[in-house]
């Protein structure tokens, strides 16, 4: 089984959580296009891109404890600075393509991207 944590999973700390109610077994799918906007985030300043990648490190390390493939996936956007607010909802679409394209699990906390 497949699974992939949105951008949402990382910046609120949330895997835990997943880890703690679900047994995952399988393939955890990193898109590339969520490394991308965390470390854009965390170039800018923002506290949520370093929180999101300590997060990502952390889903990493708690994978290969536990015999948990991780993979990255996709392309990356190759943004210029500052596109966090003009391309969120196009990351959305993307990571929830890549969760159909791939037959993962796609866990949010996000409630937009919940019921999307």
């Amino acid at each position: 089984m497949n699974f992939i944590f949105d951008t949402s999973i990382y910046i609120e700390r949330a895997s835990s959580k997943i880890f703690l109610n679900h047994s995952l077994e399988g393939t955890i799918l990193i898109p590339r296009v969520i490394l991308e906007e965390l470390e854009q985030l965390a170039y800018e300043g923002f506290e949520i891109g370093v929180i999101g990648l300590e997060e990502m490190k952390s889903v990493q390390e708690y994978a290969r404890n536990n015999d948990i493939q991780v993979r990255f996936i996709g392309d990356g956007l190759k943004f210029p600075r500052r596109f966090y607010n003009f391309e969120k909802n196009k990351i959305n679409s993307i990571i929830r393509d890549l969760a159909y394209n791939e037959s993962a699990i796609l866990f949010t906390a996000n409630r937009v991207q919940e019921v999307s």
